[in-house]
């Protein structure tokens, strides 16, 4: 996903959960925590998105933040098929690209 945003506070709110979701051991026990920080501070906005992606989606995010463009790739390892000889395997379109041929097939 690419989208343009100038305030960079949001940028970094983004990028710092997909930084912790990136390198959290367990990503239930973030979201979790997440949950509970809610009850704390229930007028606080959610910005569950990223750790509901991550948790329920299985998927690896990663993001970058250049020119005022955010740009989150995210990725999952699709098992059952060979490695594609592509070097951006772990790219997200070559993951959608097996989940299209597995349905197919």
């Amino acid at each position: 996903m690419v989208n343009g945003c100038t305030d960079q506070s949001s940028v970094d709110r983004l990028l710092g959960r997909i930084r912790s979701a990136r390198d959290a051991p367990n990503k239930t026990d973030l979201h979790v925590e997440r949950l509970q920080e809610l009850l704390v501070s229930p007028g606080e906005s959610a910005n569950l998105g990223v750790y509901r992606i991550v948790l329920e989606g299985g998927v690896a995010l990663d993001a970058r933040y250049a020119d005022e463009v955010v740009t989150v790739t995210a990725s999952r390892r699709v098992y059952g098929w060979r490695r594609h000889r592509r070097a951006d395997h772990r790219d997200c379109r070559a993951t959608q690209l097996h989940v299209s041929r597995l349905s197919a097939g």
